[in-house]
């Protein structure tokens, strides 16, 4: 997956007002990517489903 080499996850205990409601961020901004939707068969949904089974398997 090229466009991982490109994008940055943010994975953080905390939340950040800033990043609530942003698209590029879920649970008001413990997770947050750069990822902006440029490859049309990988949402930002897609890569923030990925920073959450990154936080998944991190967590065991």
């Amino acid at each position: 997956m090229n466009i991982l080499a490109t994008t940055s996850i943010v994975i953080c205990d905390t939340p950040d007002a800033d990043w609530a409601g942003d698209p590029q961020a879920r649970e008001d901004g413990q997770l947050r990517t750069s990822y902006t939707g440029n490859v049309p068969q990988v949402t930002v949904a897609d890569v923030l489903d990925l920073a959450a089974q990154i936080r998944t398997q991190l967590a065991k």
